[in-house]
């Protein structure tokens, strides 16, 4: 196998690892703030990634890559939550929701300085035969990945984090519906929608977001 797929799929198994690692942290430390321990206890609220990644969740991304099939996605541990130790009620659990999608947006944003600093200032600095360039090549992959992550946990059907946010922001009736009749079936009709092969909004979306940090960022170093 050519060694740049094999590194390829590396540098793909460190990006996934560190965002679905923040973005679960995530989720267990606004969990403990708002009051529930539970991830605590099961030792969730660490930034080390691997209590928190689902093998599968790693693996298929990968060995997609492996056979150059590259698709930015994967998911890790579901972290658990109990609902009447939150604060704030329905709220709380909002919070806790759109935390993952929220870290993954701002590490997003994080890398796009790093990769905006990078071009401006260091990229005769660090040729590709430097010994720093794979984390160059790292953070841009990181880019791209985090916002397609964060875009797609805002998709409203369990288990992602949307399934979770749709139902808290829905009116007492509308709610009632969707957990009674969507939310059993949400892992069907995603993977429905995912071979329907209507999934391009995701990456648009991702882009978009990209392109409005990129904006911002090069804003701040003109």
């Amino acid at each position: 196998m050519d060694m740049q797929i094999i590194l390829g799929a590396f540098t793909l198994f460190i990006a996934l690892a560190l965002s679905i690692g923040i973005h679960e942290a995530a989720h267990a430390y606004s969990a403990k703030w708002l009051g529930d321990d539970t991830s605590e206890k099961l030792g969730r609220t660490t930034l080390n990634p691997l209590p928190h990644l689902a093998p599968m969740g790693i693996l298929i991304p990968v060995g997609l890559a492996l056979m150059q099939i590259p698709i930015l996605f994967g998911w890790g541990k579901p972290v658990p939550v109990q609902l009447d130790k939150l604060k704030y009620g329905r709220f709380g659990h909002l919070l806790v929701s759109v935390a993952g999608p929220i870290s993954n947006l701002v590490l997003c944003l994080i890398c796009v300085v790093v990769m905006t600093a990078y071009e401006q200032s260091f990229k005769e600095l660090i040729p590709e035969s430097h010994f720093l360039y794979p984390v160059i090549k790292l953070t841009s992959l990181m880019v791209y990945l985090n916002a397609i992550l964060a875009v797609f946990n805002l998709i409203p059907l369990p288990p992602l984090d949307g399934g979770a946010i749709l139902p808290i922001i829905l009116p007492k009736a509308a709610r009632t519906f969707f957990e009674d009749y969507i939310a059993p079936y949400g892992f069907f009709l995603f993977l429905a929608l995912a071979l329907s092969g209507k999934m391009n909004w995701i990456w648009q979306a991702a882009s978009s977001y990209i392109k409005m940090v990129e904006k911002f960022v090069l804003a701040m170093f003109s």
